[in-house]
């Protein structure tokens, strides 16, 4: 069996949760994961995200290329990064108001294999505490698993980072159930939810991250390439810009059964 390097990061854990839901695809996650050989471009909305995360926070994205707002011909900027202006400003009035002082960004923390990069290091009112920031649209929206709306928090996919990097911290410092924060800002309007995390027990949570990289690392050290299938989703492919053997172009036909009750 071939053995492959690797760290195992919130999103490859993510992911790999995914393609058991059937909601990703095996295939990408091996030659992005394991293999190595295909990474996918910042879309649009992630590069604005890259770009306020620089402007709050100075951290260099993994390009280390220090990122550029998209412009209009008059040289002023587009609307979408003309509006988060108002959300720098905010990160700047929040730091203030809740006495945040800035460690460090960017801190890489390992152990073992699992991996985790911290957005913002910092104290609040002396105490060490974890800041994760994002920058998306999809605040209020509940029916999305990356949607960001009480309703839905629980069962979404921003469940699992706070875990693995309270871990991390846990594992490599001693420090228990270190706070952990969302501080997300909308890239449609002023709307900004900044919410602490907690897991009602610590104990459980390390054991499910640590079960659960445990069954990752095991499933890519015993499989090989034939047990990474393709999903050929149409939905899923039309998101994945590798040109592999198994893209869907066009929708299959699907049947659906049905039954009169009336």
């Amino acid at each position: 069996m071939e053995h492959y390097h690797y760290n195992i990061s919130n999103s490859m854990l993510q992911a790999y949760l995914d393609c058991q839901k059937n909601k990703a695809c095996f295939y990408e996650f091996y030659h992005r994961y394991v293999l190595k050989d295909y990474q996918p471009e910042p879309t649009p909305a992630m590069q604005l995200g890259i770009w306020f995360e620089y402007q709050c926070t100075g951290a260099m994205p993994r390009s280390n290329q220090v990122p550029e707002p998209v412009t209009l011909k008059n040289g002023n900027l587009s609307a979408d990064y003309k509006r988060m202006l108002y959300h720098i400003d905010k990160f700047k009035e929040i730091v203030d108001n809740y006495n945040i002082k800035i460690v460090e960004v960017g801190k890489e923390i390992v152990h073992d294999k699992i991996k985790g990069i911290l957005d913002i290091w910092c104290e609040i009112d002396e105490m060490p505490s974890i800041i994760d920031l994002k920058a998306t649209g999809q605040i209020g929206n509940r029916w999305e698993d990356y949607g960001w709306d009480d309703r839905n928090f629980q069962y979404s996919t921003h469940v699992l980072q706070p875990a693995i990097y309270k871990y991390l911290i846990y594992k490599e410092t001693g420090y228990e159930d270190i706070p952990f924060y969302y501080l997300v800002f909308s890239t449609k309007n002023t709307d900004i939810l900044f919410w602490e995390v907690k897991y009602l027990d610590f104990d459980k949570m390390c054991l499910q991250v640590e079960d659960l990289a445990n069954r990752l690392d095991e499933f890519i050290e015993n499989s090989d390439e034939s047990s990474y299938t393709p999903i050929c989703d149409y939905k899923v492919c039309q998101k994945c810009e590798m040109n592999c053997f198994y893209r869907q172009e066009i929708p299959k036909v699907e049947t659906k059964f049905l039954k009169l009750n009336f």
